[in-house]
């Protein structure tokens, strides 16, 4: 398994409402709030930028949750090490990365 999916097993395993930014037009009418202002936007980079940056240190602050669906992981799987791993490969192939889209909302109170 990839660590891009290992990463995303523990945020649905440890985070109660993961699509909470899918839901904001019905969260801001639930409230009683009018319809949000509403925009996404994702940050990209080759390797060594910050999206890989941080993507490894999210990765590394959720490893303890990943070892516990994961107990079977190996050494080269650990986190200490993934920030070099990743760096390596995405040069070796000239990749980027996209990071996931974040949501931003806003409404005014009638």
């Amino acid at each position: 398994m990839s660590a891009e999916r290992r990463l995303n097993a523990a945020f649905r395993g440890t985070l109660p409402h993961i699509d909470t930014g899918c839901r904001l037009f019905a969260l801001f009418e639930e409230a009683g709030l009018s319809a949000p202002h509403m925009f996404w936007e994702s940050i990209a980079g080759g390797p060594g930028s910050l999206p890989w940056q941080l993507f490894t240190m999210t990765y590394r602050s959720m490893f303890p949750h990943i070892a516990c669906l994961e107990p079977a992981l190996t050494e080269a799987e650990e986190p200490d090490t993934l920030a070099e791993r990743l760096t390596a490969a995405a040069t070796a192939v000239r990749a980027q990365i996209v990071f996931r889209p974040e949501s931003c909302a806003w409404a005014i109170k009638p």
